[in-house]
Parts: structure tokens; C-alpha cells; sequence
């Protein structure tokens, strides 16, 4: 079977190749949808006082430091059955979350829900959402699933390279997209639509209100036909979102475009081919894709480069040489800015406000980040010499 990149999306359809309805839902659950009994065995118990206390035991790990999660865990068994009945009866209302701003790597918007709203979400997700809504990802899905990450993103950069090496040496080119504002622009309608049609009405019925409440504070109507949008990250039910919202756009991408070689990330993906001409209508087809779901491409990172130069992929470049091999090097703003932390710390440690144990440890981190990364040798070798210059 032929890839044809010119092959659109079939219109006339509310519903994206890949994105299929389940037949015989319905929206009508009462105010809360949870009053009727419990069919799930899997939601009962994520409901349950016992499935409330073990995903508390996980949302404390590392935060204990926090009054909020102390004050929880004082009381955490009575707190636990009181959540609980108040969930069973239908009458729990997920709070608004605290929004804050993050400025590295970049500024983004962020928000983080209350504990209890926390630990409500953690149970239903370990007991039923992630594993009805990851049954169909594909493999080449990387972001927030078990056994994926960033490491799995780029070392399947790495094998699709070498693949491509193979049987192409130097010839095609790698297209790297962007989707502009993921999640300030991500529609309402696309969030509730990706778990509607994965959940059953009783677990769907937690979700929607969950979503209503981490509305972001910047939401917005283009007026396009999509309604309200926009969300804030910081809460594992959008890093959910974020990985299904775009399935369809995976399965539509590797059976009807058929890509040999692409990868996801959340918002940034890419595909790498021998035909530059496939690029450019595989790009086409996308941004149609896309615009027919509620986004768009970010023109500024979208672009085709040849293999002869460092591919820029999740914080590291990747050049591609004549032999095969992979060069892998840290970008360099990365780089400084590891550098610039540990000058801040020396003069901490300077001022007496920092143990210079507390500095070496960050620094092996981001020594064993080069070398687990496969950084070219050069690159580690001057990091090391950069840390032995420091305390002279």
C-alpha cells in the first residue's frame, strides 16, 4: 500500500480518521453522575476509602514539607472516608486550583490543585483512567506514559537516524513541528470529547467536572466554531489531555500518511523521510488536521532541515555524519545555564549560606545527565573543567 500525503481527512465529519465515537453514550448523569450504583469494580475502589488512602501515600511522597499536605495526613484515615462518601454521593466539587507562574525554561502558565483534589484525581487515574485512555496510543507516543519519557523520545530520534542512514545515507530531511500554545489554546469541547469517548458515564462524570474547575484563568473564544479554550499545565488529568488529545493525529499520521520514521512529545513531534516532497504535503495534511481539531502549527519552530545539520530535539542537537554516527550535544543555552547555577552556588557557598557537598551533588547530576545522554566526550570533558576551574 502506497503513502499518499495528499490524502485529507474526510470531510463532511465531525469526527478526525482515528477518533471514533463510542455509540450509545450519554450526557444526561444527573448533577454529578455518581448517585446511581457503581458498575466499575476498578472505580469503586478508586473511590474507596482504601484506594482514596493509597493514592494519598503517592501524592505525599516528597511534600510533606508542605502545611497542606501535613495537615491531610494528620487525620488521613478520617479525612479518607469522609472524601470518599462525599465522592460515592455524588456531592464532591473539585475546587479551583492555585495558579502560579513558571520562568524556567520558559514562562508558563501553571496551576496546581488543592491536595484532596490531588489525591481524588491520582486514584482515578492509577485505578481507571490510564488505562482506558491509553489503550490505543501508539508506541511512537512518548510523553507521561510508564516506560516512556524523554529518553525514549530521543533515542527513538537516534534509531530512526541511524535506520535512515542505512538505507538513505544523507538524502531527505527531518520536519520538526510545533503546535502554538498547547495548552492556552487546547478547546474545551477537544479535552471533555478525548475522555468522553474513552471513559464510561460514571468515571466521565468525576473527569468533566475536574476539567471545569482547571479552566485556565486565560480562557478565551476565538470565535472559530471551537468555543471556549485554554487551560493551564500542572495537573496529571491535563498531562492526560495532553497525551490523547492528539491520537488521532498519531494513527492518522503513521496509516494514512504512513510515516516510516516519527516521534511525539506532548506538543513537539517530527518526521524524517527520504523525499523532501513528502515533507512538504505531509506538512500540508497535518495543519489541516489540525486546524479541523482546534489548533494550529507554530509557524516559527515548524520548518524542514537536512540531515547535514544538528537536529534540535528535547534539549540536546543530534548530527547525523557521513559514517552513520549520531554526534549528541547539549544545547547551549542549556549549558550555560548549568553553569550559571553552580557560579551562584559557589558564591553561596562563599557566603556561607551553602555546604559545598550540597554543590557537588548538583554538580555529578548534571555530570551524569551528559554521560547517560551520550554527550560527545568533548563536551563533558570541558564541563569537568569548567567545576575544577570553579574552586581554584
Amino acid at each position: 500500500m502506497g503513502r499518499s500525503p495528499q490524502d485529507r481527512p474526510s470531510q463532511g465529519t465531525d469526527t478526525p480518521p482515528g477518533q471514533h465515537r463510542e455509540a450509545g453514550r450519554t450526557d444526561d448523569n444527573g448533577p454529578h453522575g455518581a448517585m446511581e450504583p457503581i458498575r466499575d469494580a476498578r472505580l469503586a475502589y478508586a473511590l474507596s476509602p482504601e484506594g482514596l488512602r493509597e493514592a494519598a501515600a503517592k501524592c505525599q511522597r516528597g511534600k510533606m514539607w508542605k502545611p497542606s499536605v501535613k495537615s491531610f495526613s494528620l487525620n488521613v484515615q478520617e479525612r479518607c472516608e469522609l472524601l470518599s462518601r462525599s465522592l460515592m454521593a455524588g456531592e464532591y466539587d473539585f475546587p479551583e486550583p492555585h495558579h502560579f507562574i513558571l520562568t524556567r525554561p520558559k514562562r508558563r502558565d501553571c496551576s496546581a490543585p488543592p491536595f484532596k483534589d490531588r489525591i481524588v484525581q491520582r486514584s482515578l487515574i492509577d485505578n481507571v483512567i490510564y488505562e482506558d485512555m491509553t489503550r490505543s496510543l501508539i508506541g511512537a507516543n512518548c510523553a507521561c506514559r510508564r516506560g516512556m519519557g524523554t529518553d525514549k523520545a530521543r533515542d527513538l530520534l537516534v534509531r530512526d537516524l541511524k535506520r535512515h542512514w542505512h538505507r538513505h545515507g544523507l538524502d531527505g530531511g527531518i520536519e520538526l513541528f510545533d503546535i502554538a500554545g498547547y495548552y492556552p489554546n487546547k478547546p474545551h469541547r477537544l479535552a471533555k470529547e478525548t475522555f468522553r469517548k474513552r471513559l464510561d458515564d460514571q468515571t466521565y462524570a468525576h473527569v468533566e467536572r475536574a476539567l471545569d474547575s482547571q479552566a485556565g484563568r486565560n480562557r478565551h473564544d476565538d470565535g472559530d466554531g471551537f468555543g471556549a479554550r485554554g487551560y493551564e499545565a500542572g495537573s496529571e488529568l491535563m498531562q492526560v489531555a495532553g497525551i490523547c488529545d492528539l491520537d488521532g493525529m498519531d494513527h492518522y499520521t503513521k496509516e494514512v500518511l504512513r510515516a516510516k520514521s516519527y516521534t511525539r512529545y506532548m506538543d513537539d513531534f517530527y518526521v524524517l523521510d527520504a523525499d523532501l516532497e513528502y515533507l512538504r504535503c505531509a506538512r500540508e495534511s497535518i495543519e489541516d488536521y489540525l486546524a479541523r481539531i482546534g489548533y494550529r502549527l507554530n509557524t516559527s519552530k515548524t520548518h524542514i532541515q537536512p540531515l547535514t545539520e544538528p537536529v534540535p530535539w528535547l534539549g540536546y542537537t543530534y548530527q547525523l555524519t557521513e559514517r552513520g554516527k549520531v554526534i549528541v550535544r547539549m544545547k547551549p543555552e542549556k549549558y550555560r545555564e548549568h553553569m550559571r547555577r553552580l557560579r551562584r552556588m559557589r558564591k553561596a557557598v562563599d557566603a556561607g549560606r551553602m555546604a559545598r557537598g550540597a554543590v557537588d551533588a548538583v554538580y555529578e547530576s548534571y555530570r551524569s545527565e551528559l554521560v547517560d545522554r551520550h554527550v560527545t566526550r568533548k563536551q563533558v570533558v570541558k564541563f569537568e573543567q569548567f567545576y575544577r576551574d570553579l574552586w581554584r
